[in-house]
């Protein structure tokens, strides 16, 4: 059923897997050869008396099999309802995900730390490439079902998400393109800074990082100051947040939205209502400027918007003022 809708449509493909359509391409074409390569191995280890090919046949192509696994691990249903969604038994449904999880893990792309970690010679010259760079840290966490063990509950309950999670670790390249290494599925009430100091070993000790308020305490880290309870920050310390902030002003977002949406009014026809296509949606370029852009946008910008602001307060103080006066003066209450 999934499959088929993905066939159909295949520019929903990222929604329903978290991958586009021709990387799901990619991605069954490696699947099936690494594959075929342990099937071949297994029937060499084989002493077989009666010819292959006998048994139950699957009621899923492979195709269909890696796609139940993607679908999992991006949707996380059950196993009884992703074996309706596939048309197969719970069990079934239980036994494909864990045979095509191990081969997935095998052929899909690993952290960089991964890769070299076999070889001792690479890992030391990729540790020491690293100290170049201030690497950048953050959390996450994934929703998991509720066990039915007390005990277990509280295990994986996080305070901050108000659910049961695993919490996983990135770290990434300063341009947040390249994953570095990761930290998956521990509890999720683990401490950012603890999972992050496990971690850290992974390193050379000089390698510097930089990361949100959860991470204060780290050694080589750079975070925000965090204000303290009853305590404001000093203007230095907000101008080092500030400076600090690769994030895109509020005030450019503003602008960018109002502009597009002007732009996307120009486009949208319809005889009975405006229509917005994708294929229109799609002409349009969204900017993205670099850091010394955007602090020069908002310095120039600011005050007007400030000012905007200032009159809005100044209106809506008036008509207040209006609504409270004018009654009075109407019935007499107020001499002019």
């Amino acid at each position: 059923m999934v499959f088929d809708y993905i066939e159909k449509y295949p520019h929903r493909t990222k929604q329903i897997l978290g991958i586009s359509y021709e990387q799901l391409q990619s991605l069954l074409r490696c699947a099936e050869k690494r594959h075929q390569e342990i099937k071949v191995k297994q029937e060499s280890q084989k002493i077989r008396i009666n010819a292959s090919g006998g048994g139950r046949p699957t009621k899923l192509s492979r195709s269909e099999q890696v796609c139940l696994c993607l679908y999992y691990l991006r949707q996380m249903p059950t196993f009884q309802v992703l074996g309706m969604m596939f048309g197969v038994s719970k069990t079934e449904a239980n036994d494909t995900f864990h045979y095509w999880i191990p081969i997935l893990r095998d052929i899909l792309p690993a952290s960089l730390l991964e890769q070299v970690s076999k070889n001792e010679s690479d890992l030391l010259f990729v540790q020491e490439v690293l100290t170049n760079f201030r690497l950048l840290v953050d959390s996450l966490e994934q929703p998991i079902y509720r066990d039915y063990d007390q005990k277990e509950q509280q295990k994986y309950f996080s305070g901050k998400k108000r659910q049961h999670t695993l919490k996983s670790l990135m770290f990434g390249m300063p341009e947040g393109k390249d994953i570095v290494e990761v930290e998956i599925g521990v509890p999720g009430p683990t401490a950012d800074i603890n999972l992050f100091r496990k971690s850290q070993t992974k390193f050379d000790k000089s390698q510097p990082f930089s990361g949100d308020k959860g991470f204060q305490g780290g050694e080589n880290i750079t975070t925000p100051h965090k204000r303290k309870p009853k305590r404001e920050l000093s203007q230095q310390q907000k101008d080092e947040n500030k400076a600090d902030s690769n994030q895109v002003s509020a005030e450019f977002i503003k602008y960018s939205i109002d502009t597009i949406k002007v732009r996307m009014r120009n486009v949208s026809t319809g005889a009975a209502q405006d229509n917005l296509s994708l294929e229109k949606i799609k002409i349009f370029d969204f900017l993205v400027p670099d850091k010394e852009t955007m602090q020069l946008f908002t310095r120039i910008t600011n005050p007007m918007f400030l000012q905007m602001k200032n009159l809005l307060v100044t209106n809506e103080n008036l008509r207040q003022a209006r609504d409270l006066l004018l009654p009075r003066l109407m019935n007499g209450s107020i001499a002019v």
